[in-house]
């Protein structure tokens, strides 16, 4: 699930990116999985050592990962600051969440779109 901002414009300076990470429940098993929201949970950030957000421009183009803040770790929730203006074009954009843990292990979330009005 994303959160964000609604209203989004071309140069807009002070957007927060909020992500909360999640998953498919442990107990389903993959065969039954219907892409229902109660079929997932929030990925637990307490162990991890670097998050991201992940943006993509409208026609494809992916920006260098912008740092993220965990803000709730048992609830998966991330979030970033835009304080540059990365918002640079109009369209629809993508946004995912990045993890890597102190095991080493990584867990991208799913691409999400939304709209950057002009």
């Amino acid at each position: 699930m994303v959160n964000i901002i609604p209203d989004i414009k071309v140069g807009n300076i002070g957007t927060r990116l909020r992500i909360r990470i999640t998953k498919v429940k442990d107990n389903i098993p993959p065969d039954q999985i219907t892409g229902d929201p109660s079929e997932r949970e929030p990925v637990d950030l307490r162990t991890a050592t670097e998050t991201f957000v992940a943006l993509e421009r409208p026609k494809g183009k992916r920006l260098p990962l912008l740092p993220a803040t965990i803000i709730d770790a048992i609830n998966g929730l991330i979030e970033h600051v835009d304080t540059n203006g990365v918002f640079d074009v109009d369209g629809r954009w993508k946004i995912r969440g990045k993890v890597i843990f102190d095991s080493g292990n990584t867990f991208k979330g799913t691409w999400t779109g939304f709209l950057v009005g002009d």
